[in-house]
């Protein structure tokens, strides 16, 4: 120590002129102090680690180490939903604290807290956490302090990781979905490394405005879990779930409310009389058809069954269809009798009273309609029908539609345990 360098010094001074031996004690004792200063963070940190093994871990043999954690995550940069899983992308500093007794200052190193990266990092022992459902991952910045024994050591990273189940899009755009992280020791067991969380629900914050266009998040929470006995032992581990919901803003404006006004148009045709209309409602159908197609491949997941946005587009082609329908059937009948609008009906009476009004048409007489089913029907009474029929059915797929998709109201999500932890030890 300072003090004994000090005393050694004195002892070894000859005796003599009692001013000289005092200026070559202060000088000495200026040097040491000096030289004590001029010694770097690192300088200590090897006088820390002489005989230090960096492959035991800290209170070896003995009580586990308790790794505790918080995590920031910066930006969600991609999100990613296929028929055998989700994947979602984050930005975050990863933080990891724990107690090292074997690197307790003493009183004579000058540092109150020694900061590095890798150099450190290289000499002492870490934990060996990882990320169980990581699909790729990427360090760009770290550093670790050791203040008298705690050490903290802080990651930026980018994690993009799985789900271990498919999403669930019969609901869709108005589905939920969640993203579970969790974090293990890769080969310490729960008799080694204890994990939680450092400030509990407050451990996990998420920064301002992520999301995306048609994306945004919900919510988040953290876990901590403790599972065994597997093969291999028990073990600690921590989750993270991030709860995604899609923006309906932005369906409605490029889905519901286009189609929505679309087959309105094509119903308020019935009443228009206008030249080429059966060509407008056809170019309307195939439009609405294009559209389906598109939407499927380029704004849904890869996904067999039927979901709730394809069930409104098919609702507005089934609408626009029966339009279509009524306008071919009206105009066959229309063609089928091209001097209808000159032509008198040929009536006759069937009573043998003069003054009966009970007539008939008469045998061979030209007339609009046709008989279908034993019912007379003709182009007037087709129109009157669909006039009523087709809106009174597009407003009852519309309301059915709209219970059907309406968001279930105080929805319990809850952080699903029924994860295979077997895959991973």
């Amino acid at each position: 120590s300072l003090l004994q360098e000090i005393i050694l010094f004195l002892a070894s001074i000859p005796k003599g002129n009692m001013q000289s031996q005092g200026f070559f004690t202060f000088t000495f004792v200026v040097s040491i102090v000096c030289e004590h200063r001029n010694l770097t963070e690192h300088d200590e940190l090897d006088k820390l680690v002489e005989n230090y093994d960096r492959r035991v871990r800290p209170n070896a043999g003995g009580i586990p180490v308790n790794v505790t954690l918080s995590v920031h995550v910066l930006n969600i940069p991609e999100i990613k939903f296929g028929q055998h899983g989700m994947a979602m992308t984050i930005e975050m500093y990863f933080r990891q604290f724990w107690v090292d007794p074997r690197l307790k200052f003493d009183n004579s190193l000058n540092p109150s807290k020694i900061l590095g990266e890798k150099e450190i990092l290289d000499k002492i022992w870490v934990p060996d956490l990882f990320f169980n459902n990581e699909h790729s991952s990427q360090v760009k910045e770290s550093f670790v302090s050791i203040t008298d024994g705690e050490l903290k050591w802080v990651q930026r990273m980018q994690v993009t990781f799985t789900t271990t189940t498919p999403g669930d899009y019969r609901r869709f755009p108005f589905d939920y979905q969640k993203f579970i992280l969790n974090v293990g020791s890769f080969r310490y067991t729960a008799a080694d490394i204890r994990l939680s969380w450092k400030e509990g629900n407050q451990s996990v914050t998420l920064g301002w405005g992520l999301g995306a266009t048609d994306l945004q998040i919900v919510g988040h929470r953290q876990k901590e879990l403790f599972v065994g006995p597997t093969k291999t032992g028990n073990h600690s581990l921590v989750f993270i779930e991030i709860d995604v919901e899609r923006r309906s803003g932005f369906h409605f404006s490029i889905l519901f409310v286009p189609l929505f006004l679309i087959t309105m148009i094509s119903i308020a045709a019935l009443w228009i009389d206008i030249k080429e209309r059966m060509v407008f409602i056809l170019m309307v159908n195939l439009f609405i058809i294009g559209f389906k197609v598109w939407f499927r491949v380029s704004m849904l997941p890869p996904v067999s069954y039927s979901v709730c946005a394809i069930e409104y587009i098919d609702m507005c082609l089934t609408i626009t269809l029966l339009v279509l329908i009524e306008f071919i059937v009206t105009d066959s009948l229309k063609s089928s009798n091209p001097a209808r609008g000159n032509c008198n009906e040929e009536l006759e009476n069937i009573n043998m009273d003069e003054e009966s009004n009970i007539q008939v048409m008469k045998q061979h007489s030209t007339h609009p309609g046709c008989r279908c089913f034993g019912i007379y029907v003709d182009k007037d009474r087709i129109d009157d029908i669909c006039k009523i029929l087709i809106p009174l059915c597009f407003g009852m797929f519309q309301v059915c539609f709209w219970i059907h998709a309406n968001p279930l109201e105080n929805q319990n999500h809850q952080l699903e345990e029924t994860i295979g932890y077997e895959e991973y030890y």
